[in-house]
């Protein structure tokens, strides 16, 4: 796999380019959602433009919240399915391309299968509880790219970042507590 400093740079310089325009008509994304969507320098971008580069056709995304990332996440990719413990999604609208599934607990993440996905976006609870025995499962079965979201927000997930002994790189494409991009192989 090519020097994710690299890889960083050339999703950079697409990301631009990307126009939601047709997510925006399909979803109820609030005001303020897509004015951040349309940031130039947005993850929301970011996500698009990596999911053309590689041909990425089934994502996993865990943390649901509003659903603006499953929305930016579908734009290129043929399903995404986003998974969240709390209400899924009130941005999204009935779509073939996003799936919605509830979960318990925080912990069902952990026996997710990973593996049968693309690209994976991890976007929790930011505890630092959940995230590393996810990436202790991702270490043995996934092969692919992860993107972790707020890896700076907090202590925990200061310590998390820095566990990880993958490939991996900081982005500034989250408004300050970054985002991470981690390569397992």
């Amino acid at each position: 796999m090519e020097d994710l400093e690299e890889l960083v740079k050339k999703i950079e310089a697409e990301m631009p380019s990307v126009d939601f325009s047709e997510e925006f008509s399909i979803h109820k994304i609030s005001p303020e959602y897509v004015e951040y969507m349309l940031y130039p320098n947005s993850y929301y971008r970011a996500f698009a433009v990596m999911i053309k580069m590689f041909g990425y056709k089934k994502i996993i995304e865990v943390g649901t919240q509003d659903g603006a990332s499953a929305i930016a996440l579908s734009k290129h990719a043929e399903l995404v399915t986003t998974y969240d413990i709390g209400d899924l999604g009130k941005f999204i609208n009935s779509n073939d391309k996003i799936e919605k599934i509830k979960l318990g607990n925080s912990m069902d993440c952990i026996n997710l299968d990973y593996d049968s996905y693309d690209l994976v976006f991890i976007d929790i609870d930011h505890a630092g509880i959940v995230e590393p025995l996810i990436h202790q499962k991702l270490s043995k079965e996934y092969k692919g790219f992860v993107l972790y979201d707020d890896i700076f927000i907090n202590d925990q997930m200061k310590s998390f970042w820095s566990s990880i002994n993958n490939n991996k790189i900081e982005t500034d494409w989250h408004n300050g507590v970054d985002f991470g991009l981690v390569e397992y192989i």
